[in-house]
C-alpha cells in the first residue's frame, strides 16, 4: 500500500518522508515490533535553508511542500528494513505493483 501511496498522492506519503511502522508476526510467533524511519534533513543543509537573502522566512510552502522539504529518505527504509527481518518477499517484488499502477 505504502509505494501505490507514493504514485497517488507523492505530496503525502513520498519517499522523500519517513514514519513508523508497526510489525505484527503471525500466531505462534506473538511479537510485534515498531520499525523508526523518519526522515532527516540532508547533511548540508542548515539554519538558513529556508530563509530569503533579507533574513526574512519563507514561509510554510517551502518548508513543507517543495523540493526543498524532501528529507534524507526515511519511509523506504522502514519498508526495506521490516521486509529483510521478518518478511517473506523482496523490496523489489513489494515495489512491482505500484510501478505497474504508475
Amino acid at each position: 500500500i505504502q509505494f501505490a501511496l507514493n504514485v497517488v498522492e507523492p505530496e503525502f506519503s513520498g519517499i522523500g518522508g519517513g514514519g513508523f511502522m508497526m510489525v505484527h508476526l503471525a500466531k505462534g510467533q506473538g511479537s510485534t515490533f515498531a520499525v523508526e524511519g523518519r526522515e532527516k534533513a540532508p547533511a548540508r543543509a542548515d539554519t538558513t535553508l529556508f530563509t530569503n537573502p533579507d533574513g526574512t522566512n519563507q514561509g510554510f510552502t517551502p518548508a513543507s511542500t517543495s523540493g526543498q522539504a524532501v528529507g534524507v529518505p526515511g519511509t523506504l527504509k522502514i519498508v526495506a528494513t521490516a521486509l529483510q527481518r521478518y518478511g517473506r518477499k523482496h523490496l523489489a517484488e513489494v515495489i512491482q505493483p505500484a510501478i505497474e499502477l504508475a
